[in-house]
């Protein structure tokens, strides 16, 4: 997400595969959660595994104090879910997978904020660098167009002239013009984007922490099919107020 700079808004194909990338990771990532905070007991356990899985995180993102910050966000949103899971299924007479549901919602948004701060502090560190301006293959495109349409005009002697000399002014023009227009609100371009890509995915994520529940009963009942895992039966003391 980090790499997928805020320039992809203007290419609808490759922001189209980072979202299904995104949501893909985001279903796989509260899944395989799922597993960890209802079969990792007691929380001690589940902790280990989220404290593993950060680690892996931060080294492969690279080790810098906003990078440890989101990563910090990851495992207290994972470590809440766990504990919220495991309350429910110690309250429960029998197993179920709808243990998970009353924290789901709230894990996957956690997961879209990470990663929709990892868009914006890519962002936020190309616009700085680079300033915003259009793709070049969208202006180089924008030049062709017009340069064809007013060599159109002039004899065949000098079309090739006139369409390269227009094609060169115009993305030339284009870009200054964009970088000059463009200048005083860069700074606040990259949250705008990041709030641009959150809102839609918020909705996306509600339906995923309700498809992502019968996925996780068929994934429970296949370790159950292999002798992964298995049913047992407990013995628990119960308070109850009586009459002496």
């Amino acid at each position: 997400m980090e790499a997928g700079h805020l320039l992809l808004v203007f290419a609808r194909g490759d922001l189209l595969r980072l979202g299904r990338d995104l949501v893909l990771a985001l279903a796989v990532l509260a899944l395989t959660s799922d597993i960890v905070a209802l079969l990792f007991r007691p929380l001690g356990i589940a902790a280990l595994a989220f404290l593993v899985s950060a680690v892996a995180l931060l080294l492969a993102w690279g080790v810098t104090a906003p990078h440890g910050w989101l990563t910090l966000v990851f495992v207290s949103g994972a470590l809440g879910h766990a504990a919220i899971t495991q309350r429910d299924v110690a309250r429960r007479i029998d197993f179920s997978v709808g243990s998970v549901s009353a924290s789901q919602l709230a894990l996957l948004v956690v997961l879209l904020l990470v990663a929709v701060a990892a868009l914006y502090l890519g962002a936020t560190s190309y616009t700085r660098e680079e300033g915003f301006s259009i793709p070049e293959q969208y202006s180089d495109e924008f030049a062709e167009r017009l340069a064809a349409r007013v060599a159109a005009a002039f004899p065949s002697l000098l079309r090739q002239q006139v369409h390269e000399s227009v094609q060169s002014h115009t993305g030339q023009l284009l870009t200054e013009e964009l970088e000059r227009i463009m200048a005083p609100v860069t700074p606040y371009v990259p949250i705008a984007a990041a709030i641009a890509l959150f809102l839609p995915l918020l909705a996306v994520s509600y339906v995923l922490s309700w498809v992502i529940l019968p996925v996780l009963w068929i994934v429970l009942a296949l370790f159950r099919a292999v002798g992964l895992t298995r049913i047992a039966i407990e013995a628990v003391e119960v308070k109850r107020l009586v009459l002496s």
